[in-house]
C-alpha cells in the first residue's frame, strides 16, 4: 500500500493506459484488490473507463465474480448497462459466469432485463442456454420477457427444447406461460427464422420427453417449417430416431402423408434413410405406397435407387406400382440398369416389370449397354429385350455399344441377332459411331459381320470421312471409297488436307506443254531430297482448264507421270481450279493466298495447319522455291514415318478403275493419311 500511495504522491498518472487500453483501475479489478481499486476511485481515476475491448471496469469485476468491487463501483457511480464490444451488459456476463448474486445486484440497481447482444440475445437467453434454473427463475420473476427473439428469431422457449433442458421447460409450464404474440395462438409454436416450431426442435434432437410435454399442451403437430417440412418429415429424417418419437407423433394425429415443399411425404424420407421399420409402421398407418414427390419419383424409385432390397419387396408386396414412371419417364427398372445392380433388375423382372420401357430417350436395355454391364444386358436380353430398339434418335443398342467402347457387348448383341447396318436419324451405322469414337476393334468386328463400309450418313459422310488416322488406314486397307463425296463435294483425302493431316505439301496443276519436262524433273528431285529426311509431300491435281493439256483419262494422266518421270507422289483426279466448279481445296488455297492460277504448274505450300505459306505462279521454277519449302519443311521437323514406294502392278489394278476414281491404291491412300 506504501509504495501505490508512493507512486501516485509522485505524480504518477492515474488514468494511464498500457499497451491493451488498460487503465490502473481496470488492471486492480481485474487483480481482485479492493483495497487498490478504493485507492484509485478516491485519486480520480475514471470510473467507467474502457479497454480495448471496451469494457468497464464493472464488465471485469463481474467477469471475475468479485462481489465486493462491484458493490463498491456501482455505489460510484458505475454506469449499470454500459456495453463491451459484443454489446454486452454486465447482467449479460453475470447469466454467462453463472453468478445468482451478482445478478440479484445488477437487477435491485436497475439493470435493464430485457437488454440485447450483438446477437440480439437477452439474459434470458443466455440463462435458458446455459441451463441455469436459478437465474432463469429469477429473470422470469422480474419480467423478463419470455417471447423475447434474437438474430435467429428463438424465443427462450425454442432453446431449451434443441438443449433437453426439461427442468427450464417444466419452468415455464408451472408458470403457465401462455402468451399470444405476433398473430401465434401460444407462445408453444413461436417460430423461428426457419420458421420451426419448439415441437421440429424437440423431435429433430430426439427429446421424447420434451414432445410428450408439447403435445399436450397444444403444440401443433403439422406445423411447417420453411421448406413445408412438418415435425413428422424432421423425426423421419432424423439420424438414430428414436422410434418412440415417431410412434407419438403419429398417434397424437400427425399427417402420415404431409407432403414438404419437394412434395416428399415420410414413407419417401424413410426411404431414403434405410429405415425398414419406419417405412413399415407408415404403410400400417394408411401412408399413400405411391405418392409422388416435385420429380415424380415414388418411394419405389428411390428405394431401387440406393439399392434397398428389403423395402423393394416391402413397397412391391404392399401394391408399389413397378412401372410408375418419374419426370423424365424412368421406371424402377431403368434406375436398377443405370446403378448397375444386377439382383435389383431381377427383383423387378421378376415382378413383372416392363422390359422394354422406354424412358423419355430409351429402353433399359440401351442403358444397360451404355454403362457397358455385360450381365444386365444378358439378363435383359435372356428375358426378351428387343435387340433392336430404338431411342428417340432412332439409336439401336449396338449404335450405343459402338459408340461407347464396349467390345464385349457389341459381340453379345450381334450374337443375338442386332443388326449391323441399323441407321438412327442421321442415317449413321454403328460403324459411323465406332469410327468417330476410334474404337478400333469395334470398328473390325462390325466390318468383318459385314459392316457396310461405305455406308453414308445424312451428310453424305462415309466412315472414312469421319476417321483419324489410325481408324482411315484401317478401312482404307477394307477397301473404303476414297472417292465418295460428302454433302459439300468433300473427298475423305481433301478433308485430310484441309485439317492438316498432309503435313507440309506443294499443290500443282498441269502438264504437257511449256513447263512440263523442267517442272516435273524439278518436282521429283525435291521430293527425294526433302521427302526422304522432313515431313514433306508433293501433292499432284491436275486440270484441264488451261489450253486442254490434261485430256486423258486419270489412269492415263498417273500412267504418263510414273512412266517418264517416275513420279510416286499422290495424284488425283482432274478437277477445275477456276470458276464457279472450282475445287473445294483450290478455293481454300486462292482464299488464303489470293493467288489465282493462270496457267499450270501454279504452286501452293501449305503447313501442317492448313495455313498456305506461300504462292507462286508457273514462270517461277522450282530452283527458286526450293529454299523456302526447305526452310517451312525444316520448321515443321524431321519424319520418322516409313516411306512407300508405288509398285509396277498398281497400274494394272487402276485399268479396271473408272476415270472418276482417284488415283491412289490403298497402300497410297494410307500412305497420304499418315503424312
Amino acid at each position: 500500500m506504501y509504495r501505490n500511495h508512493l507512486l501516485i504522491f509522485k505524480g504518477g498518472a492515474i488514468n494511464a493506459i498500457n499497451s491493451e487500453k488498460q487503465m490502473p483501475l481496470h488492471v486492480a479489478v481485474e487483480t481482485g484488490n479492493l483495497n487498490i481499486c478504493q485507492l484509485l476511485i478516491s485519486k480520480g481515476a475514471a470510473i467507467d473507463t474502457i479497454n480495448f475491448w471496451k469494457q468497464t471496469p464493472l464488465h471485469i469485476a463481474v467477469a471475475t465474480g468479485e462481489l465486493d468491487i462491484c458493490q463498491l463501483l456501482i455505489s460510484m457511480g458505475a454506469a449499470i448497462d454500459a456495453i463491451n464490444y459484443w454489446k454486452e451488459t454486465p447482467l449479460h456476463i453475470a447469466v454467462v459466469t453463472g453468478n445468482l448474486n451478482i445478478c440479484q445486484l445488477l437487477i435491485s440497481k436497475g439493470a435493464v432485463i430485457d437488454v440485447i447482444n450483438y446477437w440480439k440475445e437477452t439474459p434470458l437467453h443466455i440463462a435458458v442456454l446455459t441451463g441455469n434454473l436459478d437465474i432463469c427463475q429469477l429473470l422470469i420473476s422480474k419480467g423478463a420477457a419470455i417471447d423475447a427473439i434474437n438474430s435467429w428469431k428463438q424465443t427462450p422457449l425454442h432453446i431449451p427444447v434443441a438443449t433437453g433442458k426439461l427442468d427450464i421447460w417444466q419452468l415455464y409450464l408451472n408458470l403457465r406461460i401462455s402468451l399470444k404474440i405476433k398473430g401465434i395462438d401460444f407462445l408453444i409454436d413461436a417460430i423461428d427464422f426457419i420458421k420451426e416450431t419448439s415441437l421440429h426442435y424437440a423431435t429433430f434432437s430426439r427429446q421424447l420427453q420434451t414432445c410428450q410435454l408439447l403435445i399436450p399442451k397444444g403444440a401443433v403437430k403439422d406445423a411447417i417449417n420453411f421448406n413445408q417440412s412438418a415435425p413428422l418429415h424432421i423425426a423421419v429424417a432424423t439420424e438414430n430416431l428414436d422410434a418412440f418419437v415417431f410412434q407419438l407423433l403419429i398417434s397424437e394425429g400427425a399427417a402420415v402423408d404431409a407432403i414438404n415443399s419437394k412434395k416428399k411425404t415420410p414413407l419417401h424420407i424413410a426411404v431414403v434413410t434405410g429405415n425398414l421399420d419406419i417405412c413399415q409402421l407408415l404403410i400400417s398407418k394408411g401412408a399413400v405406397i405411391d405418392p409422388i414427390n416435385s420429380k415424380k419419383k415414388t418411394p419405389l424409385h428411390i428405394a431401387v435407387a440406393i439399392g434397398n432390397v428389403d423395402i423393394c419387396q416391402l413397397l412391391i408386396s404392399k401394391g408399389a406400382a413397378i412401372d410408375a414412371i418419374d419426370s423424365k419417364k424412368k421406371t424402377p427398372l431403368h434406375i436398377a440398369v443405370l446403378t448397375k445392380n444386377l439382383d435389383m433388375c431381377q427383383l423387378l423382372i421378376s415382378k413383372g416389370a416392363a422390359i422394354d420401357a422406354k424412358n423419355s430417350w430409351e429402353t433399359p436395355l440401351h442403358l444397360a449397354v451404355a454403362t457397358g454391364n455385360l450381365n444386365i444386358c444378358q439378363l435383359l436380353i435372356s428375358k426378351g429385350a428387343t435387340i433392336d430398339a430404338i431411342d428417340f434418335k432412332k439409336e439401336t443398342s449396338l449404335h450405343y455399344a459402338a459408340f461407347s467402347g464396349k467390345l464385349q457387348v457389341c459381340q453379345l448383341l450381334i450374337s443375338k441377332g442386332a443388326v449391323i447396318d441399323a441407321i438412327n436419324s442421321r442415317k449413321e451405322t454403328p460403324l459411323h459411331k465406332a469410327v468417330l469414337r476410334h474404337n478400333r476393334d469395334i470398328c473390325q468386328l462390325l466390318i468383318s459381320k459385314g459392316g457396310t463400309i461405305d455406308a453414308i450418313n445424312s451428310e453424305k459422310q462415309t466412315p472414312l470421312h469421319i476417321g483419324h488416322l489410325d481408324l482411315c488406314k484401317l478401312l482404307v486397307s477394307k477397301g473404303a471409297g476414297m472417292n465418295s463425296l460428302n454433302s459439300n463435294n468433300e473427298t475423305p483425302l481433301m478433308l485430310a488436307f484441309f485439317s492438316g493431316t498432309a503435313e507440309v505439301c506443294v499443290g500443282d496443276a498441269g502438264r504437257q506443254r511449256g513447263f512440263t519436262d523442267s517442272h516435273y524433273k524439278a518436282l521429283k528431285r525435291m521430293q527425294d531430297i526433302l521427302g526422304f529426311e522432313y515431313r514433306f509431300q508433293v501433292l499432284a491435281f491436275p486440270c484441264n482448264q488451261f489450253g486442254e493439256q490434261e485430256r486423258g483419262t486419270n489412269y492415263d494422266i498417273k500412267n504418263f507421270l510414273y512412266g517418264n518421270y517416275r513420279v510416286e507422289s499422290p495424284v488425283f483426279s482432274k478437277i477445275d481450279v477456276i470458276g464457279d466448279n472450282s475445287h473445294p481445296a483450290f478455293r481454300n488455297l486462292v482464299a488464303q493466298s489470293s493467288i489465282h492460277p493462270e496457267w499450270n504448274f501454279y504452286k501452293y505450300l501449305v503447313n501442317p495447319e492448313g495455313r498456305v505459306i506461300k504462292a507462286w505462279s508457273t514462270k517461277v521454277t522450282i530452283d527458286e522455291i526450293f529454299s523456302d519449302v526447305k526452310r517451312a519443311v525444316e520448321e515443321a521437323g524431321k519424319d520418322n514415318t516409313t516411306k512407300f514406294q508405288i509398285k509396277e502392278e498398281v497400274f494394272s489394278e487402276e485399268r479396271n478403275r473408272s476415270s472418276d476414281e482417284v488415283l491412289l491404291n490403298a497402300e497410297e491412300d494410307s500412305k497420304f493419311l499418315s503424312l
